[in-house]
């Protein structure tokens, strides 16, 4: 029997949300994992907030909400929400009703700014270790570290030459040598470096991002990211490893500790530095080239017959950069750069909360406090740094640059200049010049008709020139 299309839809629910989800999916196991762990950093997450005031967002909602974004993917916080919005699956993980309002993503990504000013990422980290580490998941005696390229938001031709680079034998290279680094820095990203991992890649504007994991399972157990460079990876590797060392709850090492590491990390001061840890150092060596004096390793650390297991365990540390690159947010870093706002006149602001109202009453929008807040300024993104330039300064370049491209709109709907007809360099140039002599032309007409009349006598004073187009 073919069932009805019914137009109707049903004012109540009697399956819960919780009821929806199937026994069997792969997120109840994380969401208890995430639990405890929430629960154990909880008397930490009082730390953050006040006794008294408005409630905020619940803070293990908000790291909930950001594990989706790693979980799944999603591409911005933006999305996020609307996803939370009408995603049974993304509410039931958060831990909202079906009937409870989403937040605002500003409001969100500002209550997710403290959480990362106090460092409560790390924080969970190490709770969800401790986690693993009752279940005897994590080993305490064999790593594997590696780094990888997180590619900057800054573009390659934002690097221009310092105006003040170090003078010679100053650099940052091996006896004051100077680097790529020293001579030519990003005007929008200061921070982002070009550098390539391989001889025969590109070098892009990037930073670094490096990872510890334990052997046993692949597990990460110690994370950061720096600044892009060779020297930086082993200093941030060695950094890592001190932190795990150091850490409470790894217990006293069942037999002798070992880091496998690729060729990168095949150094003497870094082979050292794992020597005076007690660690073996299972590096990667040169087999050939002129980077066979960097090898480091002696006999029996070569014949160690563990060694070759340690290099079998890279696979665990290659998959879990390739899994956080391929669609999630670490292939590329997020625009770093800074939100100016200008108040506007009381003519725009009495002009901006009468819209406001016109679209509240239409249904078109949720007016709240804060929209009305926001709707009294101008806000312009730039990647300035705040000393070059002020709000109003950012704001005056976005104007100049609109001029810019009515100017561009106005000849190519005027004068048709959207195409070149002309296919070499001279008869194309010709061209052009022609077309420019037109609005020229129209414009000087225009402003000499409007002081002459019909009649031969000039109607009033002739304007200002106004400004050409050229």
């Amino acid at each position: 029997m073919r069932g009805e299309d019914t137009a109707q839809g049903a004012m109540f629910s009697y399956i819960t949300l919780e009821r929806r989800i199937p026994a069997d999916h792969a997120l109840r196991a994380n969401r208890r994992l995430t639990d405890r762990a929430l629960e154990r950093i909880s008397p930490e997450l009082d730390k953050l907030y006040s006794s008294t005031g408005r409630p905020s967002i619940a803070p293990e909602q908000l790291l909930r909400a950001l594990l989706q974004m790693v979980l799944h993917p999603v591409r911005s916080e933006r999305q996020l929400m609307e996803q939370s919005n009408y995603n049974l699956l993304f509410r039931w993980f958060v831990g909202l009703e079906m009937d409870d309002a989403v937040w605002d993503v500003t409001v969100f990504t500002k209550n997710r700014e403290r959480l990362i000013a106090r460092e409560v990422s790390q924080q969970l980290l190490a709770a969800v270790l401790a986690e693993a580490g009752e279940k005897q998941l994590l080993s305490a005696e064999h790593f594997t570290m590696d780094g990888t390229l997180l590619q900057a938001w800054a573009a390659r031709r934002s690097f221009e030459e310092k105006n003040d680079p170090p003078g010679p034998r100053k650099g940052s290279g091996k006896r004051g040598e100077l680097l790529l680094r020293d001579k030519v820095e990003s005007k929008t990203d200061p921070e982002a470096r070009l550098y390539k991992k391989a001889s025969a890649d590109k070098s892009v504007p990037s930073y670094q991002g490096h990872a510890l994991t334990q052997n046993r399972n692949g597990l990460v157990v110690a994370a950061q990211a720096s600044c892009a460079g060779t020297a930086a990876e082993r200093a941030a590797g060695l950094e890592l490893l001190d932190q795990v060392l150091n850490s409470a709850g790894q217990g006293e090492p069942e037999a002798a500790l070992t880091l496998e590491a690729d060729r990168q990390y095949q150094d003497a001061r870094f082979i050292a530095a794992l020597r005076a840890r007690g660690m073996a150092p299972h590096v990667g060596e040169y087999t050939q080239g002129v980077s066979l004096c960097k090898n480091a390793l002696n006999g029996q650390e070569r014949s160690d017959p563990q060694r070759a297991i340690s290099q079998q365990k890279r696979k665990l540390i290659a998959r879990v950069f390739g899994w956080a690159k391929l669609d999630r947010p670490l292939r590329q870093v997020k625009l770093r750069g800074r939100i100016c706002g200008v108040r506007k006149s009381e003519q725009g602001i009495e002009k901006a909360q009468r819209r406001l109202t016109h679209r509240r009453q239409q249904g078109k929008a949720r007016v709240t406090a804060e929209t009305r807040e926001y709707a009294c300024y101008v806000l312009v993104f730039t990647t300035l740094r705040e000393g070059q330039a002020t709000a109003r300064e950012v704001l005056e370049s976005y104007r100049l640059r609109w001029q810019i491209e009515l100017i561009f709109k106005r000849l190519k709907s005027i004068v048709q200049m959207g195409h070149v007809p002309k296919q070499d360099d001279h008869s194309s140039r010709a061209w052009l010049y022609g077309k420019l002599l037109v609005p020229l032309l129209s414009q000087k007409l225009a402003r000499e008709g409007s002081s002459i009349s019909p009649w031969g006598y000039p109607l009033r004073e002739p304007t200002a020139p106004a400004p050409s187009l050229a």
